[in-house]
């Protein structure tokens, strides 16, 4: 090789900050978020090492926040373990920067909280990112807008928010 630097990270998906190392995808890139534009809801599959994580993390979602001005809420993976909705809005207020989760609220009228002060903040849209049962390994995290680690990519069912367009994805 060369003096370059190897452009494959092994198993490990690439961020958004490894963008100049993910090349070749570009027509899948722009597939993809155009059709996210065009529907409030979006399947991303395919088997495991297919590059599902790569495509959002370092082309889908640099490109919905850089030129559609989406805001990303990270879902993570819905584990029985946690309580889906609690989960959603926990990620709403982090990723959004809502403030902390009032309290004294039930799940939904947390999640109208948050909706109510994600249309205050910003008319952008917001794309909820759902994905796989496994987190970025700590070593590759891969920040998000707002420094939060990436959970996961992919695209699950949403309504979208009052006045707010949103978008979501899973994988």
């Amino acid at each position: 090789m060369t003096g370059s630097a190897n452009p494959f990270l092994g198993p490990q998906p690439y961020c958004a900050r490894e963008r100049d190392r993910f090349f070749g995808r570009e027509e899948s890139t722009r597939k993809l978020a155009q059709s996210i534009l065009a529907w409030p809801c979006v399947l991303l599959f395919g088997p495991s090492g297919a590059g599902k994580s790569s495509l959002m993390q370092a082309g889908v979602i640099p490109l919905l926040e850089e030129k559609h001005g989406f805001r990303v809420v990270h879902v993570g993976a819905w584990l029985s373990s946690h309580a889906p909705l609690e989960s959603l809005v926990q990620a709403m207020f982090e990723d959004l920067e809502l403030g902390p989760v009032p309290e004294g609220m039930n799940a939904p009228e947390a999640l109208d909280e948050a909706v109510r002060r994600a249309e205050r903040r910003s008319e952008r849209p917001v794309l909820l990112l759902s994905g796989p049962a496994r987190a970025t390994p700590p070593a590759r995290a891969c920040p998000g807008a707002n420094g939060r680690a990436a959970r996961g990519t992919g695209a699950a069912g949403a309504q979208p928010l009052p006045g707010t367009p949103a978008r979501a994805a899973a994988a």
